[in-house]
């Protein structure tokens, strides 16, 4: 875990994957690519890979979703492979930034009000909704000089100086 996360997990959402719908998410993501079960994908180091990167990005979702009380994802929905989740929400574009937890968020390119950091477990199907930041914070806040050519097509920055971020209070209580 990034020792520069312990802070604001204090005050993050904490939210447990029930055991259906990570096995759910699992059978997509296998059928995905192309398998007939499991005992393939764990051939398949890319495989692992994809299902990481999946399931980080579904558990994530889920959990906005059910923090937020606004529909935007089903198992219907995480069926189509480019599949995006549009999150409005009080009339602003969210973006989900996940992240697992040995890792900094990549910021992406795109057209939305604000972010919403999570960071996820897998293995013990956890997500931490840490917080949220504007897209403005988000470009002042990242560092791009580690990004390689690739990553760079898609993506402004890392972000590493979490003192940007805002608790999922103040964003909670703007709605009531």
């Amino acid at each position: 875990m990034l020792k520069e996360l312990l802070n604001i997990f204090d005050k993050a959402y904490r939210f447990k994957v029930d055991y259906k719908l990570n096995t759910q998410l699992h059978n997509i993501a296998i059928k995905h690519l192309g398998l007939q079960n499991m005992n393939q994908l764990r051939d398949r180091y890319e495989g692992q890979t994809y299902l990481n990167r999946f399931l980080t990005k579904s558990f994530s979702e889920f959990a906005v979703q059910k923090m937020l009380g606004v529909d935007f994802v089903t198992l219907e929905l995480k069926e189509n492979k480019r599949y995006k989740p549009e999150v409005l929400f009080n009339d602003k574009t969210f973006e989900i930034i996940a992240s697992s937890l040995d890792e900094y968020p990549l910021i992406p390119i795109g057209n939305y009000d604000y972010a919403i950091f999570t960071f996820v477990n897998i293995e013990r199907r956890e997500v931490y909704i840490t917080g949220f930041a504007s897209a403005a914070v988000l470009l002042n806040a990242v560092v791009s000089a580690d990004l390689s050519p690739t990553k760079a097509k898609a993506y402004i920055g890392t972000l590493k100086d979490f003192s940007q971020i805002d608790f999922l209070d103040k964003l909670l209580i703007e709605n009531e």
